[in-house]
């Protein structure tokens, strides 16, 4: 009985974060994006069993990513725009060369559903390891894992 309740709740929060996100990012207000990125750092960590630190908290609006962890080489980035074109920039930058020596994973979190990103192919510049299938996670997918 408890279950259908916290599934139910959790569900209908980010539903409702992602919605507001989306809004407020219409009007170039993007003080929820920031709090997103906490709240989903630590959803993560829970559901994925990961070490993830925000990035942005030791190095200001870091370039390609948000969210890292150190233990199990995966970088995250966290965006509320769920577009090829934002995937592609991504993997092209400079920076993402330096975590491809390094052997991390690359990840995106949107906000939204991003399931129709899943099948298309990237530009991956410098070879990152990216899956697209599985690296990509959007709501759904957070729902799903819990």
């Amino acid at each position: 009985m408890n279950r259908d309740f916290y599934f139910t709740y959790i569900n209908e929060k980010i539903e409702l974060l992602s919605l507001r996100i989306k809004s407020s990012g219409k009007l170039n207000i993007l003080n929820l994006n920031i709090h997103a990125e906490f709240f989903y750092r630590d959803l993560c960590c829970l559901l994925f069993e990961l070490n993830l630190e925000n990035q942005n908290t030791l190095d200001q609006n870091s370039e390609a990513i948000d969210l890292i962890d150190d233990v199990n080489k995966i970088i995250i980035q966290v965006s509320s725009t769920d577009s090829k074109q934002k995937i592609n920039d991504t993997l092209a930058k400079n920076k993402i060369l330096d975590y491809k020596k390094q052997g991390y994973n690359l990840k995106f979190l949107f906000f939204s559903d991003a399931k129709r990103l899943k099948t298309q192919k990237f530009n991956n510049k410098y070879d990152i390891n990216f899956d697209a299938s599985r690296d990509i996670i959007g709501k759904e997918d957070i729902s799903r894992k819990y």
